[in-house]
């Protein structure tokens, strides 16, 4: 133990009481603490609490917002995850990605989908909206039923589809159209 110097205390050749850090050590294994309290040692196993609000711990750099990978493109942070530009999940479960490849069942009760809009149990866009219901309003008309049958004759003289198309305009007009 030093009496004058940096070092407090340390063990390994190439150390010595002037020592302030473990620059100097010559050997792989090395023990050194300083007097202000630093502690400098290799093949450590401590176990136990550590608390530290900066430094690294492998290629992860700690700062005193969460962990950073070395190259930055992964940070873990008490506020949410983030994986490059294109990938992060906040604490709330916000989920933001892009060129994801999504299987399995997904529920949504807003948001978009292309150029339609999701809102109200409806996909809208700026001409036609899908209802949950089964009806659909396209350009000021609303279709409630549509009929269709196939028809042919026993020669191959006609094929064909005949049907009905119910629905009603802005105006309350009832119209059927055959097909």
């Amino acid at each position: 133990m030093a009496s004058n110097g940096n070092a407090a205390f340390w063990v390994g050749s190439g150390l010595n009481e002037n020592s302030s850090n473990a620059d100097g050590a010559s050997d792989s294994t090395y023990f050194l603490v300083t007097r202000g309290g630093k502690l400098y040692c290799r093949s450590a196993d401590i176990r136990g609490r550590i608390e530290a609000d900066s430094g690294k711990i492998g290629n992860w750099e700690l700062n005193s917002y969460g962990l950073v990978s070395s190259d930055g493109t992964i940070s873990l942070y008490p506020s949410g995850i983030t994986v490059g530009s294109n990938f992060s999940v906040t604490s709330y479960g916000y989920l933001t990605c892009s060129n994801a490849n999504l299987t399995g069942k997904i529920t949504a009760n807003s948001g978009t989908i292309g150029n339609w809009t999701i809102s109200g149990g409806a996909l809208t866009n700026s001409f036609t909206t899908l209802k949950s219901n089964g009806d659909i309003d396209a350009k000021n008309l609303a279709v409630y039923q549509v009929n269709i049958k196939k028809v042919s004759s026993y020669w191959g003289e006609t094929y064909g589809f005949l049907g009905m198309l119910e629905g009603s305009d802005d105006y309350g007009t009832t119209e059927n159209i055959g097909l």
